[in-house]
């Protein structure tokens, strides 16, 4: 499992606004799972408006589900699960975007 195979499954299930998958198993390396696995630790921002409404616990459980069979190959996940106003108003995540290393559905952002 890798950092693209990740960012395919949730482009697919949710239609992300915008979607970053990160492999930080690099940062594991002494770890003893990252020995065993060969890695595994991603960390994921995502936006959608399907987070609307949802508090974080059931964004993350979202997620999890998704993800659910891949789990053997996925030691950490680290998730951050914003709607699109929250991404607006949290200037880390739009500089971050600013960027261009994540997955736009589209290159320009809903206000």
């Amino acid at each position: 499992m890798d950092a693209r195979q990740l960012k395919k499954i949730l482009i697919q299930k949710i239609s992300p606004d915008y979607l970053k998958v990160t492999d930080e198993s690099h940062l594991h390396a002494g770890h003893a799972e990252a020995a065993r696995s060969g890695g595994g630790h991603f960390s994921v921002v995502v936006v959608s408006e399907k987070f609307e409404g949802q508090p974080q616990v059931e964004r993350h459980r979202l997620i999890y589900k998704i993800f659910k069979s891949q789990f053997p190959d996925i030691h950490a996940l680290s998730i951050q699960a914003l709607t699109p106003r929250e991404w607006k108003l949290c200037p880390q995540f739009v500089a971050d975007s600013k960027k261009m290393d994540g997955q736009k559905k589209s290159t320009s952002r809903k206000n």
